[in-house]
C-alpha cells in the first residue's frame, strides 16, 4: 500500500501557530494570575504618607467611633490610633489603621474602616476572634486558643463568657491544636451527655490529655484522633452505662483505636 504524506498550506500552518501562541498566551496569564493570588503582595504594601498638613482642610476627622469591641478593647483600640480631634487624613490613612489595629491585637480578626467625608467622621468596625479555651501554663493564665490552634493574646475583660481551661504546660514546643479546638466545639450541646469541657490537660503520663467535664465525668482523652467517632460512640456508651451505673462516671478512650472505651463509676 503506498503512503501518502499530508502537508499543510502555508495559510493553514499560519492558524495552527496562532491559535498555540494564543493558547500559551492564556496560559502563562492564568499560571501568573494564580501565584499572584497566593502570594497576596497587596497584602505588604505600603503606601506612603502624606504631610498632614499639606492635606486640605475636607480631610479632616473630627470624630471616630469604634463597633463590635466590648468596652475593655474600645479604649484600647482608639487610643491605638493615635488620633486628635482635627487630625486630617489622607486617602491611604485608613487602610494603615485597619492593619495597624489587626497587628497591635492578635484578638481582633477583622477590622473595616468606613469614612464620611461629609460628616468628617470615621466608623471602625471590629470583629474579634472566637476563644475556644483559656490557655494555662504553670497555673497562669496564658492567652486563648482559637480555631486555628494558636494561642493568642487579649486585654483583660474581652472574653466576659466561661470558658475551657486548657493547661498546656507540659505540651511539646510547636504542637497542633487545631484537634483540640474541634473537640471543645464539637463537644456536648447543653444537657447533653457527654457535657461540655471544663478543664482539659495535657499529660504526657496519662498518654495525651485528659478533661473535666462539667457535669463531674472524667475522660482519659488520650491523643486528639478521631474527635469526632471518640465523641460519636462515647454518646452511645453513656445512654448505655448512665441507667446501669447512675451518677458520675469516667471513661478511659486512650485504646479507642483498639475498638475501646472502658466506662466505670466514679
Amino acid at each position: 500500500m503506498k503512503r501518502h504524506r499530508i502537508r499543510l498550506r502555508p495559510r493553514a500552518k499560519s492558524r495552527r501557530r496562532r491559535a498555540a501562541a494564543v493558547f500559551a498566551a492564556f496560559f502563562a496569564l492564568g499560571a501568573a494570575g494564580l501565584l499572584l493570588a497566593r502570594a497576596k503582595p497587596w497584602t505588604r504594601l505600603k503606601l506612603p504618607a502624606l504631610s498632614s498638613s499639606r492635606l486640605p482642610g475636607f480631610t479632616r476627622v473630627e470624630s471616630i467611633a469604634v463597633f463590635g469591641a466590648p468596652p475593655a478593647l474600645e479604649r484600647r483600640l482608639l487610643d491605638a490610633l493615635g488620633w486628635k480631634a482635627g487630625d486630617r487624613w489622607g486617602l491611604a490613612r485608613p487602610y494603615r489603621v485597619a492593619r495597624r489595629l489587626r497587628e497591635a491585637f492578635p484578638c481582633v480578626e477583622a477590622v473595616s474602616v468606613h469614612r464620611s467625608w461629609s460628616g468628617r467622621s470615621v466608623r471602625c468596625d471590629v470583629a474579634l476572634r472566637r476563644p475556644w479555651a483559656a490557655a494555662l501554663r504553670n497555673g497562669k493564665p496564658a492567652g486563648y486558643l482559637g480555631g486555628d490552634g494558636s494561642i493568642f493574646n487579649a486585654p483583660a475583660g474581652v472574653y466576659a463568657e466561661p470558658l475551657p481551661e486548657a493547661d498546656v504546660t507540659l505540651l511539646p514546643e510547636g504542637a497542633d491544636l487545631r484537634e483540640l479546638a474541634r473537640l471543645i466545639a464539637a463537644a456536648g450541646e447543653p444537657g447533653a451527655r457527654p457535657a461540655k469541657p471544663a478543664a482539659l490537660k495535657y499529660d504526657p503520663a496519662q498518654g495525651g490529655w485528659v478533661a473535666g467535664l462539667a457535669d463531674g465525668t472524667a475522660l482519659k482523652w488520650g491523643g486528639l484522633d478521631w474527635t469526632q467517632e471518640k465523641l460519636d460512640r462515647l454518646r452511645e456508651v453513656f445512654a448505655d452505662a448512665l441507667p446501669r451505673f447512675g451518677g458520675l462516671l469516667s471513661a478511659d478512650l486512650r485504646h479507642f483505636e483498639d475498638g475501646k472505651i472502658l466506662v466505670r463509676p466514679r
